[in-house]
């Protein structure tokens, strides 16, 4: 058996808050530079609300092949009790489909699409489609029937048919020594506190799985599908005022409640400690990590500019051993809506070498910490961060990185954010911006 050990004793909040202060020295030297080109990321969006409060949010870009129906649910793995975690995305894969009367229409809608998924995250639920523009009223008319599902099509049959596949799913991810169910856990816990909601995975365990029912996945339904608690996507090849008739006509409907779902968030309670997980993988990994306890679009900037150079100088340590195969920070960043995580990873072949590795990461940290970074690797994290390939630009997958960013602002400011804001933000941020960065870190 191999192991993934997730090492969270670091020393949280004072060496990030630090790293900060050292980082904004050199930022403040280095204002917008004129050659960055983020003039591609810049698309224009319209967005509105029904009269039932659910918003939409349309970019139409008849360049493209393919349009992105998607719709996300203002609920994800935060909202789950204990004893419950890991009903978000067995809900994800269990909630109704839509077209589940019109065997003709789910027919034609099939010979239309080109990709469906779902993904259940921190804050919210996702739920896309790709089809041709041929199908753009039947894609809104699917996404909008899962939307107003009559919760009696939630069966004990359909209940146990979608947790073979969600079992299934947990099996295939445990074999990730980063990933899996019991390495995201501890990671998780360590991160932020067991009592934080975003100290557990998005799977937990086999048993909770087992245990869910018909009834739990109706109450979820029942507490988190409305309209005013979801956003709608509709992004790509298709005609703007027929997108508006369809989506009247089906999202307009839409069960509406008078008062948004209530959250409580509690602060992050980062754990000083050390975790060894076994896993099945042949690889291991060390990971270091600490929480980001709140954060906006300037955190957001500051963090991708600081991993960007971490993955770097990682990369060039020759003082790591030979067994070493991957290092990076970038990997480990996520930001969430209450908080965030930072760290730094290493994945390698010798058990035998995990001492010297994590002693490795934690160096690298230091160093960062003791003598901030130079104007050039600023400049050069500046540059990775921004470019974007012009081969991509043209490509559906763009524009799921548009509606991922758009969503994320969406749900926290009401107002979607592009990739355009973030590029914009991280080549021109001043002394200001990071000065009122550091004191957040400081709180």
């Amino acid at each position: 058996m191999n192991y993934m050990k997730s090492n969270i004793c670091f020393t949280g909040f004072l060496a990030v808050l630090f790293i900060f202060a050292e980082f904004a020295e050199s930022v403040a030297r280095q204002r917008m530079n004129p050659t960055y080109d983020i003039n591609s990321l810049a698309l224009s969006w319209e967005q509105y609300k029904l009269s039932n409060a659910l918003r939409v949010v349309l970019q139409a870009d008849l360049d493209q092949r393919e349009v992105s129906i998607e719709f996300w649910i203002h609920a994800g793995t935060r909202n789950e009790t204990q004893g419950k975690y890991g009903l978000a995305h067995f809900f994800e894969h269990a909630t109704p489909y839509g077209l589940r009367e019109d065997r003709e229409s789910r027919s034609l809608l099939r010979s239309h699409m080109t990709k469906s998924n779902a993904q259940t995250r921190k804050d919210y639920t996702r739920y896309y489609i790709q089809v041709i523009p041929e199908g753009l009223e039947l894609g809104l008319k699917y996404a909008a029937d899962r939307l107003k599902a009559d919760t009696s099509a939630i069966t004990n049959k359909s209940i146990e048919k979608h947790r073979e596949k969600v079992l299934a799913e947990i099996e295939r991810n445990s074999r990730n020594p980063l990933w899996g169910a019991k390495a995201t856990s501890a990671r998780e816990a360590g991160t932020f506190g067991k009592a934080h909601p975003y100290g557990h995975s998005a799977y937990d365990t086999r048993l909770e799985n087992n245990n869910f029912t018909a009834q739990d996945v109706k109450q979820w339904y029942d507490e988190y599908v409305f309209a005013s608690n979801t956003i709608l996507f509709v992004v790509g090849n298709f005609d703007l005022e027929a997108a508006k008739r369809f989506i009247e006509r089906y999202f307009g409907q839409i069960h509406q409640k008078d008062e948004r779902t209530s959250f409580n968030a509690v602060s992050a309670q980062h754990s000083f400690e050390s975790i060894t997980i076994e896993t099945a993988s042949e690889h291991h990994n060390v990971s270091l990590t600490w929480a980001i306890p709140e954060w906006d679009v300037t955190v957001d900037a500051v963090c991708r500019l600081l991993a960007r150079i971490l993955d770097k100088r990682l990369a060039s340590d020759d003082a790591f051993p030979s067994s070493v195969i991957e290092t990076e920070s970038s990997y480990l960043l996520r930001m969430y809506e209450l908080a965030g995580q930072f760290g730094v990873l290493a994945n390698f072949s010798s058990l035998d070498d995990s001492t010297v590795i994590e002693n490795g990461l934690q160096k690298n940290i230091d160093r960062i910490i003791r003598l901030g970074v130079s104007e050039e690797e600023l400049a050069q994290a500046r540059q990775r961060e921004i470019t974007v390939n012009p081969g991509n630009a043209q490509e559906i997958r763009l524009y799921r990185q548009q509606n991922r960013a758009a969503g994320r602002r969406a749900l926290v400011y009401r107002k979607p954010r592009l990739l355009y804001d973030k590029a914009a933000e991280t080549v021109g941020i001043d002394h200001r911006g990071y000065s009122e960065c550091s004191k957040k870190m400081a709180r």
